[in-house]
This record gives C-alpha cells, sequence and structure tokens, in this order.
C-alpha cells in the first residue's frame, strides 16, 4: 500500500513544479509528462527543478506528517500504524540508493539524475542517501514498534518494499492509468 501511495505523491512533487511552466502536465502511473513550455524561465534550470520535484516532495510529506503525528499528543488506535506509513514514504531512497549501487539499471531515476547535474559521484550520492533514509527510517520504527516486535517487522517490511516495488512495476500501470491529465 506505501509502494502506490508513495510513487503517486513523488509524481505530484513532479507534477507541481511541471505546472509552473509547462502548459500541458499530466501524471501516467509512475511517470510525469510534459510539454508545451511556456515560461522565460532557463528550461534546462525548470527541467531540474522538476526532476528535485519528485525526491524532495517524498521527503518532505515523510518527515512533515511523521513528526506532525510524533507531537500530537491525542492518541488514537492507527497513530502508530499511520507514523509509519508515512515514515517509510522515504524508504524510497533507500531502495533507490541500493539499486544505484548494484548498478541495477537505475541511471533514470530522478536520484541518478540530480548526482549527476550536481557532479556527485553517484555511489557517493547513494550511500549518503542510502545511510540519511535508513537513520530515519529506523529511528522512527524504533520510537513506534514494541521492542519484541521490531525485527520481524523490519523483516516484513524489506519483503513488502520489495514485492510491493516488483507488483507497482509490473502490474500498478492497470490501477493508476491517468491523475490529473
Amino acid at each position: 500500500m506505501v509502494v502506490p501511495i508513495g510513487t503517486s505523491m513523488h509524481e505530484v512533487g513532479h507534477y507541481i513544479i511541471a505546472k509552473f511552466f509547462y502548459k500541458n502536465v499530466s501524471i501516467h502511473y509512475g511517470s510525469t509528462f510534459f510539454d508545451d513550455y511556456y515560461s522565460n524561465f532557463n528550461e534546462n534550470l525548470a527541467e531540474l527543478l522538476i526532476v528535485l520535484g519528485g525526491p524532495i516532495s517524498t521527503i518532505i510529506v515523510s518527515f512533515i506528517f511523521t513528526h506532525f503525528l510524533l507531537r500530537l499528543k491525542k492518541e488514537f488506535s492507527n497513530k502508530k500504524l499511520i507514523i509509519l506509513v508515512f515514515s517509510l514514504f522515504i524508504s524510497r531512497e533507500v531502495l533507490i540508493s541500493l539499486m544505484i549501487l548494484l548498478k541495477y539499471k537505475f541511471t533514470n531515476t530522478d536520484e541518478y539524475k540530480i548526482f549527476n547535474y550536481f557532479d556527485i559521484n553517484p555511489n557517493v550520492g547513494a550511500v549518503t542517501l542510502l545511510v540519511v533514509s535508513s537513520i530515519y527510517c529506523i529511528s522512527i520504527s524504533l520510537k513506534t514498534i514494541h521492542k519484541d516486535l521490531i525485527l520481524r517487522f523490519y523483516l516484513w517490511a524489506f519483503v513488502g518494499s520489495i514485492s510491493g516495488f516488483y507488483l507497482w512495476n509490473k502490474i500498478g500501470f492497470l490501477i493508476n492509468v491517468s491523475l490529473w491529465g
């Protein structure tokens, strides 16, 4: 469930930025398409901002909602589950970093493009992103999950992330054919 929601939120980040520069913008499945540039802004820089929009929106949504809920004094039955879901949006960065490091044909990801644009070695960028996002995911899970369940949670989170990523890439297009287009 986290993968389709997280992917959609990620694409919304691209979409919002693209609307500032392009007339025709749409989200199809796991990509944002845009054409008919109408801004006086440098188009190459506009495209960089659009690429940045996805990862930044993923990270911001993860941070803001997680920390808002952690600070919320009111308790409710699914509060910890919702905190985990939002905190795990950033786990996309863990997976993408691992794919870049394992050279798994992920040179077309936003993160890889960002590393190249800023002349950052993709391996150094991926390790940095992997460490920071892993620390974040682990710290939130340690705050919200009972110690007796933590290893089981990590196992199922790993299995769920991989299977969710695989299923989304294999059948996600059937579910999310076109949004906001």
